[in-house]
């Protein structure tokens, strides 16, 4: 069994000031005045520089074990639906229980995974994980939030101050898919 964390109720408890949820219900957040919309994941194939190195494409980096942060292998299936992709033979796959652990496994070179590439900016940024040239970047049904629960003026500059670096995040993600050229979808 996989626990989950109800956001609802995370929202009702009062053990916070201000609280960052994820969910794949956004619908339940979108018109709260009391919750602010930060950003949508965005979902990418990922290895190391030296496993790409050598399968610089996305059709052998297909051909490796795919690595996996969750037991349904959501983002795999929900990557390569969107990109068309139908696999003719069976993948080996690996999975672990968090999500760090995958993207140690990958940095590691023992396969590729999908993650949200604003997650692992700096590794993208540095070169210790790679993302193949020209593929496509997809938004995931994932979206983060901010819930203020209390109006005091530093949790308020702690807000802002998240709304901020998320805008920067996309934008460092913007100017790595002009260099890379991947098609960055947008909702």
């Amino acid at each position: 069994m996989i626990p989950i964390i109800e956001e609802d109720e995370a929202l009702k408890s009062t053990d916070y000031d201000l609280l960052i949820l994820n969910s794949r219900a956004p619908h339940l957040y979108r018109n709260r005045t009391d919750v602010k919309f930060l950003r949508y994941e965005y979902m990418g194939p990922v290895c190391s520089q030296e496993l790409y190195s050598q399968h610089a494409n996305l059709e052998a980096l297909l051909t490796l074990p795919r690595l996996h942060s969750t037991l349904d292998h959501h983002d795999w299936k929900t990557w390569l639906a969107s990109i068309g992709h139908s696999d003719g033979k069976r993948a080996r796959n690996t999975t672990f229980f968090t999500l760090d652990l995958a993207l140690s496994a990958c940095l590691s070179g023992q396969g590729v995974t999908v993650t949200d590439l604003l997650l692992i900016l700096p590794e993208l940024e540095h070169g210790y994980l790679v993302s193949p040239n020209n593929i496509q970047i997809e938004p995931s049904e994932w979206q983060y939030f901010c819930h203020c629960r209390s109006s005091s003026q530093i949790v308020e500059e702690i807000q802002e101050w998240i709304e901020q670096e998320a805008l920067k995040e996309i934008e460092v993600l913007k100017d790595l898919s002009n260099k890379f050229g991947w098609v960055l979808k947008s909702d």
